[in-house]
């Protein structure tokens, strides 16, 4: 089976209170918006037929198709699957960690939402799909789903790449 020319990708960006940590003077959130910035950078030069979405897990406000059902609370699709450019950028540039712990997102509850968006831009086309989810895996998990999830993720064949923000131990700096 030949890989398809391009490549639809829902990047989701952990923006929760455990984000603001701070350690040798940057915030985990700063390294993490770096990240991603590399990751749309590279498909601005490199992936002509690519395109990107965006999540925002831990905002202040629910902005997500599925919210309107109830649920998926405090995750917001900055941007629907498209092709990149320069404003894209500049408002991964502009993010702000929510600071508060009640505005924590359900981690799985935002890779249901970006599965939803993949599904909504890509189902019945030629896509390669993927997700990555950068985070410091600090937030809620409610695991309660994980196989309806799994199984979307087969459907879709679609990839999960987690970048671990921080991951090592307080003790090692």
């Amino acid at each position: 089976m030949a890989i398809p020319a391009k490549e639809a990708v829902v990047i989701i960006l952990d923006v929760g209170s455990s984000m603001s940590y701070v350690r040798a003077g940057k915030s985990r959130l700063e390294s993490a918006r770096n990240a991603v910035n590399l990751l749309v950078q590279q498909k601005l030069l490199f992936g002509k037929n690519d395109e990107l979405g965006l999540v925002l897990a831990g905002t202040a406000d629910t902005e997500n198709r599925l919210a309107e059902n109830g649920g998926y609370g405090h995750i917001t699709m900055l941007r629907d699957v498209s092709l990149p450019d320069l404003e894209l950028l500049r408002a991964i540039e502009a993010i702000e960690p929510a600071g508060r712990a009640d505005h924590d997102a359900d981690l799985l509850d935002s890779l249901i939402v970006a599965l939803d968006m993949l599904i909504e831009r890509t189902e019945g086309k030629k896509y390669s799909r993927r997700i990555f989810m950068v985070t410091d895996a600090a937030g809620p998990l409610n695991d309660a789903d994980l196989d309806v999830v799994l199984q979307q993720f087969n459907r879709l064949d679609t990839a999960l790449n987690i970048i671990g923000v921080d991951f090592s131990p307080e003790d090692e700096d």
